[in-house]
């Protein structure tokens, strides 16, 4: 061997010792060293990521791979250093929550059902339309397909039992209405389908069309008219929806609804100090000069 060739070893087993890594000492760094070490360093990376801290792990450091350890910083994202944003990422699914758990009951004049259906929403204003998904093999989507009528019976909390039942039970085998104790009423505008009379609010519809999407099928549907319990008006002529205990169903749990936090376009007629917007403010001076 060499003199020179001497003389670089043994600067480079003084490096090793003196960055503290004489158990290394001449010792190759290997795939499995690296792969190693890179396991080692993401696992300390998630450890300070679970602890919801900024992290820069000085593993790897001692080993001479510095910037192997630099991409192991774990930054914390915050608003207004308040609150960690860490996200997870799932395949494709349904994450629409909270949504309104209705009950749909159908007839075709000699039986009548009610199911339970999640899968429901406004499609369009004017003219009134919404939709309902069912799948195939499900009772109640013959007797639909076949009259093309449904009513959309909105839930409230003391109509949860009755909610979930309807959902997991088929009409093949038992008569909801009864074992429920619900009540079959006369919608004004459909031939066939009845209302459930125990609802706050029932919606009357005609089917569209349908949409054979995959596991379910959309009905999309205009609403003839809607039926209100008359108790939920008050002495000013207003609809109070929202006294009746209105049932929500979210990722697997049936919810009451909670406070108030606003009414539609609060967000745009005050400012957050409570003074008037700039709009109503020009406002109040325009009509001030006059």
């Amino acid at each position: 061997m060499s003199l020179n060739k001497q003389r670089k070893n043994s600067s480079k087993k003084r490096r090793d010792i003196g960055k503290g890594g004489a158990s290394r000492k001449g010792q190759k760094r290997t795939a499995a060293t690296v792969k190693a070490e890179k396991t080692e360093i993401t696992r300390a990376a998630r450890k300070a990521k679970n602890a919801g801290h900024v992290a820069l792990t000085g593993v790897g450091r001692n080993s001479g791979n510095a910037k192997t350890a630099e991409r192991a910083t774990i930054l914390k994202e915050t608003l207004h250093g308040q609150e960690s944003f860490h996200k997870l990422s799932w395949k494709g699914g349904n994450m629409i929550y909270p949504l309104p758990a209705v009950m749909v009951s159908c007839g075709d004049g000699e039986t009548s059902n009610i199911i339970t259906i999640g899968w429901t929403g406004t499609i369009c204003t004017n003219p009134p339309m919404l939709y309902i998904s069912v799948r195939p093999e499900r009772y109640s989507y013959e007797i639909i397909k076949k009259t093309g009528e449904f009513v959309v019976n909105l839930t409230t909390e003391s109509l949860a039992f009755a909610t979930d039942y309807c959902g997991v039970k088929s009409g093949r085998t038992v008569n909801k209405w009864t074992y429920c104790n619900l009540t079959e009423g006369k919608a004004d505008n459909l031939e066939f389908a009845p209302i459930i009379r125990e609802c706050p609010v029932n919606i009357e519809c005609k089917v569209h069309e349908i949409v054979e999407l995959g596991s379910h099928h959309m009905f999309i549907a205009s609403v003839e008219g809607i039926q209100v319990t008359k108790d939920l008006m008050d002495d000013n002529g207003k609809f109070r929806l929202n006294d009746s205990g209105l049932l929500a169903y979210s990722h697997g749990s049936y919810l009451a609804l909670g406070k108030e936090i606003g009414t539609f376009g609060y967000s745009i007629r005050k400012k957050p100090n409570g003074k008037v917007s700039n709009a109503g403010t020009k406002k109040k001076k325009r009509n001030g000069k006059k």
